[in-house]
């Protein structure tokens, strides 16, 4: 049996931390014969990282061509940027010189520990960049090609509702009238509007959408379509600062119009497992609703957008705060609610980055109040899994990975 490598975290088979939590797990190495290595050092890191290519024509002189004549080429440009949170390095074997050592035969169980610092950006895979954490055991072995273990894990930066901006608290209105042009003249207008209680949610939460129509003109009404639309915006910081957008449609649905002169109509749109709203120095993730009442006649159809903000706590959850120690995450959720952290004794320290602002500890929800459940942790829908172990060519065993985020159970949606 091959060399057999098992990165674990303690008490959450999920590996789903929030910022400022304490990391824990262990390494179980299993070895069939002794190994003579330099070294087994774990790795921990975290970052958030952009790229992408842009390419362009360009022309140049050619030297033996006329001053009128050029020649071109494909010129193209590479913009990167990069924001490190964690980036640690510790020997799981101490030794007293550079010399090789060996690693009986058997089954071998190394501990580790890690704080999350504060200010770590949510776990977020995208086209042009990610934010990814990971951590890594690797084998150092002399004159050979080293072997590597890698398994990456979920940061959530909390996000409470009930902390934001009161304006997503208040219900939301928009209203638009058109009238269209028959010549020679001009059709009663078109009236419709979309109302939503608030415009802050959580993922696994139903969107109520309530769409007004009072059609005065001779243009049929179809459909109405509503979907959220998830924007990121990659900032490069190399070569030069650029920005590359990118939209997603999350969640749609279609309501047929079946009277389309005057009519109330309700949607509950679902929002799945995704990543909530934030951002940090080079990435940004951002929701909006977009409402589109499908017109006949050859006619434009007629959009609204409303900007919605995805959150990890819901309304109506009171975050709790417990006392921080060293053996304790320092988040607590009451009323035997699952929490997804470990607890171990502490052997790697992780300090915060320099210009680390050292803001008070975030903190999942603690116990919800009555009709809501705690929420669980699902993987982030229509997400391809990626190889943490890309790149790595004497990689130990294949570990797929999918960013996981937190789901809420709800019953029916309030309406205004």
């Amino acid at each position: 049996m091959p060399t057999q490598c098992a990165i674990k975290f303690d008490s959450n088979p999920n590996g789903v931390f929030y910022s400022g939590q304490t990391l824990t797990g262990h390494v179980k190495l299993h070895l069939d014969n002794p190994k003579k290595v330099k070294n087994l050092k774990l790795i921990i890191s975290g970052c958030a990282e952009v790229k992408w290519t842009k390419s362009k024509l360009s022309r140049r002189n050619g030297a033996a061509a006329a001053a009128a004549n050029r020649s071109r080429r494909i010129k193209r440009e590479t913009y990167m940027g990069k924001e490190e949170y964690i980036a640690s390095e510790v020997a799981l074997i101490p030794r007293a010189n550079d010399d090789a050592i060996e690693i009986p035969a058997g089954t071998h169980e190394y501990k580790f520990s890690c704080q999350i610092p504060s200010n770590a950006a949510t776990s977020f895979e995208g086209e042009h960049g990610k934010v990814r954490y990971t951590v890594r055991a690797v084998l150092d072995r002399p004159w050979k090609f080293d072997q590597a273990c890698t398994i990456a894990f979920t940061v959530l930066q909390p996000l409470d509702l009930n902390h934001e901006s009161e304006k997503i608290g208040q219900p939301m209105k928009l209203e638009r009238s058109k009238s269209f042009w028959f010549w020679p003249c001009i059709s009663g207008p078109m009236h419709f509007s979309i109302e939503l209680p608030v415009s802050g949610y959580v993922s696994g939460q139903k969107i109520p959408i309530t769409v007004n129509l009072n059609n005065a003109s001779n243009i049929p009404i179809h459909a109405i379509r509503s979907k959220l639309v998830r924007k990121v915006c990659f900032i490069s910081q190399t070569p030069t600062r650029k920005a590359r957008n990118e939209a997603k449609t999350v969640a749609k649905m279609v309501t047929t119009v079946t009277r389309d002169k005057s009519d109330q109509y309700t949607q509950d749109l679902v929002i799945p497992a995704t990543a909530p709203t934030g951002k940090c120095s080079i990435i940004s993730v951002e929701y909006e609703l977009k409402v589109k009442v499908k017109l006949g006649g050859f006619r434009s159809d007629q959009e609204m957008t409303i900007p919605i903000t995805i959150g990890t706590v819901p309304f109506g959850m009171s975050p709790k705060v417990e006392p921080v120690s060293n053996s304790s995450p320092g988040f607590g959720w009451s009323g035997g609610m699952p929490m997804p952290s470990g607890v171990a004794t502490p052997l790697l320290s992780m300090p915060e980055l320099p210009n680390t602002p050292r803001s008070p500890l975030p903190y999942p929800p603690a116990a919800p109040p009555i009709g809501f459940l705690p929420p669980t942790y699902q993987e982030a829908m229509n997400q391809s899994a990626v190889n943490v172990n890309d790149g790595e060519p004497n990689a130990i065993g294949f570990q797929a990975y999918i960013p996981r985020y937190p789901v809420y159970n709800f019953g029916s949606p309030l309406r205004m």
